[in-house]
């Protein structure tokens, strides 16, 4: 016999002391540990009900000015949910019958005692399972009610079984409009060929995730919808919970315009754009205008020392390394490079205003450097010009041949 885990409230009505020792003592023989209350009046039953909280009441049949069959009537219009068990002295079939009829859970007569924890254990259990049977639809409910994907279900020939109320803020149906109905009347006709695929491997075992089509609300716009399915072999029924995807696809398509606008910002811009990977610097992403500027073809997975090793005596390696090393960020102006733009051994200087960024993997450890430099050679060719102009100025001024003032 299986024994509880933890004593059982039993409120028993019973007026004769020698009986309700009787009963404990039954219990207690049977290693089921129990509380036991004892009342012998209306007045104490009623007021223990709701006080002393019992998870079972057994009663006698009948007391002095109380009977059995009006404490059962008193405990379901309490709408308490715990078994009552009748135990009594001899009585008729019928009335066992009418006391079952009644709401009654069991009874056991009091020369056969042997019975009742047996009769206890199984009576609170099945309330026990009864209890959880209400939650999970209460749960249940709420998840179909407050829900805000559209969670169905459809047979086999794709009818509508059952629809959660988001139905009708996503479709603008009611679900008592759907039930019945096939699931492809409201699919985008467009999206019928893959819907019909995508269901027919979800019937053959193939589980569907992420599944994308359209549907036709009652007012007659689309709605992108983002479903998951399963095939029940057994119930021969299709589960599936549909998003509306609206949100999502803005989004999508906000990101994609965000990222093509980076990207012609990245490929149009006039500065030198890239990326290098590791302590060896090799390039990993770089723009059209760099490779323009430098006269290079082909260096994506090559080391900076690699393409242009006339650079290494030049600084920029070692300024690399200790970007790397450190995690400093590193910017500068006016940095004049020479470097061999048509690979025959003939430098061209040039001067670069730039910043040298470090960037770092998901673990927080430095993965390579982000480089971004302007080319400002003409500015500063200009400027030479003008200042070697100023200076053949004051040499001609300072060196005529009569005197000169302002």
């Amino acid at each position: 016999m299986k024994v509880a885990l933890k004593p059982i409230k039993v409120l028993h009505l019973e007026d004769l002391e020698t009986d309700a020792e009787l009963i404990s003592r039954t219990l207690r023989d049977a290693g089921i540990e129990s509380e036991i209350k004892v009342v012998d009046s209306k007045e104490e039953y009623h007021e223990a009900l709701f006080t002393f909280n019992p998870e079972i009441v057994i009663s006698d049949h009948s007391l002095p000015a109380f009977n059995s069959m009006d404490a059962l009537s008193m405990l379901r219009k309490a709408a308490i949910p715990i078994p009552f068990i009748l135990v009594t002295g001899t009585v008729s079939e019928e009335f066992a019958v009418e006391a079952m009829r009644e709401g009654a859970d069991d009874y056991v007569l009091k020369d056969r005692l042997q019975r009742l924890p047996s009769a206890m254990l199984n009576a609170i259990a099945k309330y026990q399972l009864e209890r959880e049977r209400k939650n999970t639809e209460t749960m249940l409910r709420n998840i179909n009610a407050y829900s805000l994907d559209v969670i169905c279900s459809v047979d086999e020939n794709g009818r509508f079984l059952h629809v959660s109320d988001a139905c009708e803020t996503v479709w603008g149906y009611k679900a008592e409009e759907l039930i019945g109905r096939p699931m492809l009347d409201l699919v985008y006709p467009d999206d019928h060929e893959p819907t019909i695929a995508t269901a027919n491997a979800a019937m053959l075992g193939k589980n569907t995730v992420s599944f994308e089509n359209r549907y036709i609300r009652k007012d007659g716009t689309l709605v992108p919808m983002v479903w998951s399915a399963r095939w029940d072999t057994k119930d021969r029924i299709r589960y599936g919970i549909g998003r509306d995807a609206t949100e999502m696809k803005r989004m999508e398509q906000a990101f994609r315009s965000e990222q093509q606008r980076f990207i012609d910002l990245f490929l149009e811009a006039p500065a030198c754009i890239g990326i290098s990977k590791g302590p060896t610097h090799v390039y990993e992403i770089f723009n059209p205008f760099y490779l323009e500027l430098t006269g290079r073809k082909s260096i994506i997975g090559k080391t900076v020392a690699g393409v242009f090793p006339e650079l290494a005596s030049q600084g920029l390696i070692t300024l690399l390394d200790h970007v790397f090393e450190t995690g400093e960020t590193t910017s500068g102006k006016e940095m004049s490079l020479k470097i061999d733009r048509e690979g025959n051994g003939s430098l061209t200087e040039l001067y670069f205003n730039f910043l040298f960024k470090p960037y770092r993997n998901p673990e927080g450890n430095i993965d390579g450097i982000f480089f971004f430099a302007v080319d400002v050679t003409s500015q500063i060719q200009s400027r030479k010009k003008i200042e070697d102009s100023k200076k053949q100025y004051f040499h001609l001024v300072e060196n005529l041949p009569a005197a000169a003032y302002t």
